[in-house]
């Protein structure tokens, strides 16, 4: 009984993976249909841009949108184009901290960095102009109807790219000393570098589907959990993981002397605590309805990846 259980786990966990491929790729038209190509014209801004965002990635974050937006039934060209805008924001953000002054990595999804592969100047520009295009994403037709949703989608997400954001969780990240010293200060680190993208996933995806205030609450909470899990995963193949798998260096933290959730629990400590979070977040799905969603197959995805 326990190997068909296993077996079927699997089994979902495969499906999972070429559904995030399929989505990705959708996620990735997109994006394309917004990146301003020009063929005619040596123009390296425009090939940084599309350097960082079309040359690799996961998409889970967009896809966990997707994923909330069709529990509700949310035409899927809705939740492309608000994922697409997130994409945006993500692939900013890692532009930005593989940059000299934030973290110094040459290697990003297992190629030079944009700004190894351009420079320093046109990476900064790179992912500045990626903010903006995330906007100006959102503020298109196709992403709602409703230009009034449109804005409270752009609200959220400019709360996400600023300073009660992920610029937050950077100036923290960065300044470190006794702000991460204690679990309770890197979680609250966390919950805005890296979390408050995740959250705005699952309550966009709500709110696109018209969810109740208490749903996009509940939400909210659930992309907290995920947030957690995600990080602490990153945490532990930063720890234990191979360059060659993840496509960018280990032990960064280490050599960064930055504190992380491996330093602070213990390989068997972080492990116990991601479990805790999952239940967590299953009990949430649970107390909105959704039992038989598939965002606990989603969360054994993220805790299982290899980069």
């Amino acid at each position: 009984m326990r190997m068909t259980q296993t077996a079927e786990v699997f089994d979902e966990l495969d499906f999972l993976q070429n559904e995030v491929r399929q989505v990705g790729q959708a996620i990735e038209q997109v994006m394309a249909s917004f990146l301003p190509f020009d063929d005619t014209k040596d123009q390296p801004l425009y090939d940084a841009m599309a350097y960082a965002c079309l040359t690799g990635g996961k998409r889970l974050r967009p896809f966990l949108l997707c994923s909330v937006a069709r529990l509700y039934n949310v035409p899927s060209g809705e939740s492309l184009h608000a994922g697409a805008a997130l994409e945006f924001i993500h692939c900013s953000s890692l532009i930005h901290d593989d940059l000299p002054c934030m973290d110094d990595s040459d290697l990003r999804r297992g190629q030079p960095s944009c700004h190894v592969q351009f420079s320093e100047a046109i990476a900064l520009l790179a992912g500045d102009a990626l903010i903006s295009l995330a906007f100006e994403v959102l503020s298109h037709p196709n992403t709602h109807t409703s230009a009034e949703k449109r804005c409270v989608l752009m609200r959220m997400l400019s709360q996400v790219a600023g300073p009660r954001g992920i610029m937050q969780g950077q100036a923290l990240d960065i300044l470190g000393g006794n702000r991460t010293d204690t679990l309770e200060g890197l979680i609250d680190v966390h919950n805005l570098k890296t979390g408050s993208m995740i959250e705005f996933a699952c309550e966009a995806g709500a709110l696109l589907g018209g969810a109740s205030s208490r749903d996009l609450k509940l939400f909210k909470k659930f992309g907290t959990k995920v947030g957690l899990i995600y990080q602490i995963t990153d945490d532990l193949l930063d720890t234990v993981g191979y360059q060659d798998q993840m496509g960018k260096p280990v032990l960064q933290d280490i050599r960064l002397d930055k504190a992380n959730f491996v330093t602070h629990l213990g390989l068997e400590g972080v492990r116990s605590y991601a479990a805790d979070l999952r239940q967590e977040a299953v009990d949430i799905l649970h107390q909105m309805g959704f039992k038989h969603s598939p965002l606990p197959h989603l969360i054994d995805l993220i805790r299982s990846r290899q980069n």
